[in-house]
């Protein structure tokens, strides 16, 4: 089956979390310099380059507009051979999955999708099947599971030197229970979700992706946020609307959304 070649994780799993790691300056440097970084993986997004390893990405927009592709696209090109694409990486990926609209069957289908595109002799289902290795998913059910899952991400990502990718598909994960109990915002607590995840994994050398639904905030959601990227939607046509903090740009990119993300030229 393929999805036996994927690590799903669930919280009755996660009994290793009570274990803290340490981890040598030797284990350090032969994690780093064996790091594929994940830089080109989207040329069209990113035409002034990047993302760069611990770099953080927003992904936005309003909560009508399905925004969970976009995550999807960035897991497969993280997790495809690169020797077929070079905006495939054959790197490792976390999903966190909170809002269970992520399935392992969506992102077999996206990776079908792309591979068709190419002129691959090798056997398509292997190809299928060593990218799956290459994806490791959390499901949270809970604010706590969700928390649990931040502080055990360092263990998992020093234990691997593949992984290049954190993905959470709602920062804002548990915002209503939180709510009734202390009466904080959405904002408040979703950026208390980010600095939890931000400090355990910072210096870990990963490109780290939030998605956060919101229809009405254009500030940074944080300092440490390097990349915003807000989709819109007018009838049947996606725009992303991709700002750069660093470099100070904005482009806009539009995509076709239907098997698989198909982006077009920029618009200027």
């Amino acid at each position: 089956m393929l999805t036996e070649s994927t690590y799903i994780f669930s919280f009755s799993n996660k009994c290793a979390m009570q274990h803290n790691r340490i981890e040598s300056g030797v284990q350090l440097f032969s994690r780093v310099n064996r790091k594929t970084y994940l830089e080109g993986i989207n040329s069209a997004l990113f035409p002034n380059g990047g993302p760069h390893h611990n770099q953080v990405i927003e992904i936005t927009g309003a909560p009508e507009i399905d925004k969970y592709d976009l995550i999807i696209d960035f897991i497969v090109r993280c997790i495809l051979p690169n020797k077929y694409n070079n905006e495939w990486k054959g790197s490792a990926a976390i999903l966190i999955n909170t809002d269970f609209q992520i399935s392992l069957l969506k992102i077999i289908k996206v990776i079908e999708t792309k591979i068709a595109k190419h002129d691959i002799k090798e056997s398509k289902r292997l190809i299928i099947e060593n990218a799956l290795k290459n994806l490791i998913i959390f499901n949270c059910y809970t604010l706590e599971q969700l928390e649990m899952t931040f502080y055990y991400l360092e263990n998992v990502i020093q234990s691997n030197a593949n992984i290049c990718l954190v993905a959470i598909d709602n920062i804002s994960t548990g915002f209503w229970i939180s709510s009734m109990n202390s009466g904080t915002s959405n904002y408040s607590h979703s950026l208390r979700n980010f600095e939890i995840l931000y400090n355990v994994i910072k210096s870990l050398e990963v490109l780290t992706i939030f998605l956060k639904h919101d229809k009405t905030t254009k500030k940074r959601f944080s300092s440490k946020v390097d990349f915003r990227i807000e989709i819109e939607k007018i009838e049947d046509n996606y725009k992303a609307i991709v700002t750069s903090y660093e470099n100070q740009s904005v482009v806009h990119i539009p995509f076709h959304l239907k098997a698989d993300i198909e982006f077009l030229q920029q618009i200027s």
